[in-house]
């Protein structure tokens, strides 16, 4: 028996169990077979397998990439500074996390480990400690004496504690009495008070005036009675700098050296943007300003409170325009903002009493200079067309024109010369039948076949090709093809017929040879004539004297009757 049918017996006797062969079946080879596997071609998936990152449900727990063992740490970052805190495991980073952990407060995105630290009681750096080390700390001093001065550097902090200040330069902290600005009132007393390296009753400057009366014993300068100069310094020690001395600066936002009197400020010099002079009208426009061109824009430009027209600088020159033509006649000229009534900004009319004359205007056949280009009716649109006429045969060459009022020498109204160097071509000559084949008469043929050609031969078709010509006539200077030079065919439709052809018996009665008789009067005729008695024949002869009768004498056929 063939091995396909034993097999065929052996399934059939097995039954079910064949099926349950094929479930036992391990394809992956990881020790669980198909019912158990549920994906029996990846060696990584069985219910055994570690879960991975691999979009494959590793374990058989229904659930792809749950708790795979090479997930990646994300932490969540609520408020989304970079920074989170509760962790999640996740083969893909899910939405709102971060990659970086540490954020001791994930509800406000200005606190973070990568956050200044600020004085305002608040661990912004996560780092456990309030305000340490933050970016607005002030420098502190040993305020021993507690006089609101210290001379010792303690170091930056958020707030001072007792016996400290923000205030240094205390020349002597055990002395709540000496500190900076501290009052010397006792010109005898040789304490240096307040710590400015001079004692009451010392004059360190020699200005005449001891340091407790003078406000700085370091300057001559500056002393009580000291008259006050614009330096930014108290000099008549009065308390108050520079005052009664501030000169008077004005705000110039166009920057052309002049300020508006309503922006003033006080100071020694001018401040940046401003200027001492006060009398712009117009601190917009860098254009307006006393002294300024005027313009014509209808502005006062140079603040005088007025707006003439005729003092401005980019008036225009017009023209008056006696004819209406818009052009002036030159002259004087008015200069002024826009046309006064009359005038017009061209001033190159020649004639400015007749509208037709102006620059560009026609020229015509009038001895005027219309166009104003200083000749008399050059280029004139009523011109006469002039043809040069070299042969002199009264007609020109259509290529050799100009135009001109007047007939020039030489020169034609007519262009229809077809060969201006011969005078015997041209339109009125006659045409000749020659052997350089000229066209005389310009009509586009030469020795063409009309009646006027001189010299012309009569040449008659021969239609029906027999070699004899026709009664059609052609006039030609040469023999047209299909045409004989002499007509003797009596019908040019039968190439049977012509002169010299053979007369035949016929019932139609043609006379084939073209000699004036039909074959029955023609002794010429073919056929079978009768022969008749000689005194019948003689009878024939004088009643038929055209008649030429044959010896012995034959009848024509039509006769045979008689």
């Amino acid at each position: 028996m063939p091995l396909r049918g034993i097999v065929a017996l052996f399934l059939i006797g097995c039954g079910n169990d064949v099926s349950i062969s094929k479930q036992r079946i391990d394809d992956d080879s990881v020790g669980y077979f198909q019912d158990a596997d549920c994906d029996d071609t990846h060696a990584t998936v069985h219910p055994d397998a570690l879960e991975i990152c691999d979009g494959l449900d590793n374990d058989c727990d229904g659930t792809v990439d749950n708790g795979a063992t090479d997930a990646t740490v994300w932490f969540v970052d609520a408020d989304g500074d970079g920074f989170g805190d509760e962790n999640v495991s996740s083969c893909e980073q899910p939405d709102g996390t971060s990659t970086k952990n540490g954020d001791c407060d994930d509800t406000n995105a200005s606190i973070s480990p990568d956050a200044s630290e600020h004085c305002d009681g608040i661990d912004e750096d996560c780092e456990g400690t309030i305000d340490n080390d933050p970016v607005d700390a002030s420098l502190w001093y040993t305020d021993a004496d507690e006089d609101g001065y210290g001379d010792a550097l303690i170091g930056p902090a958020c707030s001072g504690s007792t016996g400290t200040s923000a205030q240094n330069g205390d020349c002597d902290d055990g002395n709540a009495a000496i500190h900076p600005n501290a009052p010397e009132v006792d010109c005898a007393d040789p304490t240096d008070y307040n710590c400015d390296g001079s004692v009451g009753y010392a004059d360190a400057d020699a200005d005449g005036s001891p340091a407790c009366e003078d406000c700085n014993d370091a300057d001559a300068s500056a002393r009580p009675g000291a008259t006050e100069a614009c330096d930014g310094t108290d000099d008549d020690c009065d308390g108050t700098i520079d005052n009664g001395v501030l000169l008077s600066f004005y705000r110039d936002g166009d920057s052309d050296g002049y300020g508006d009197a309503g922006q003033v400020t006080a100071a020694c010099s001018a401040p940046s943007g401003y200027t001492s002079d006060a009398t712009d009208c117009d601190d917009a426009d860098t254009t307006i300003y006393p002294g300024a061109a005027e313009l014509c824009d209808g502005q006062d430009h140079d603040c005088d409170g007025l707006v003439l027209e005729s003092s401005s600088v980019d008036t225009s020159l017009w023209y008056a325009d006696s004819d209406g033509d818009r052009f002036g006649g030159g002259g004087g000229g008015v200069y002024a903002c826009s046309a006064p009534a009359g005038h017009v900004a061209d001033g190159t009319d020649c004639l400015d009493s007749d509208a037709s004359v102006y620059p560009g205007a026609p020229e015509r056949c009038d001895g005027v200079d219309e166009d104003c280009d200083g000749s008399v009716d050059n280029n004139a649109v009523d011109a006469t067309f002039w043809y040069l006429d070299a042969d002199s045969d009264r007609f020109g060459n259509a290529a050799r024109v100009q135009s001109s009022c007047s007939q020039p020498a030489g020169y034609v109204a007519n262009a229809t010369d077809c060969d201006d160097s011969l005078n015997t071509v041209n339109p009125a000559a006659p045409e000749l039948c020659d052997t350089a084949n000229t066209d005389e008469d310009c009509d586009g043929s030469a020795d063409d076949a009309d009646a006027s050609t001189t010299g012309q031969s009569r040449w008659y078709a021969d239609a029906d090709a027999d070699g004899a010509g026709g009664p059609g006539i052609t006039l030609a200077c040469d023999q047209p093809a299909g045409t004989l030079s002499t007509s003797t065919d009596c019908d040019d439709t039968n190439a049977t017929i012509y002169p010299g052809a053979q007369e035949r018996c016929d019932a139609a009665d043609i006379d084939e040879d073209c000699n004036g008789l039909a074959d029955d009067d023609d002794p010429r005729r073919g056929g079978h004539p009768r022969l008749v008695s000689g005194r019948r024949c003689g009878r024939l002869r004088r009643q038929h004297p055209r008649l030429r009768l044959r010896q012995p004498c034959r009848l024509p056929l039509h006769l045979h009757r008689l």
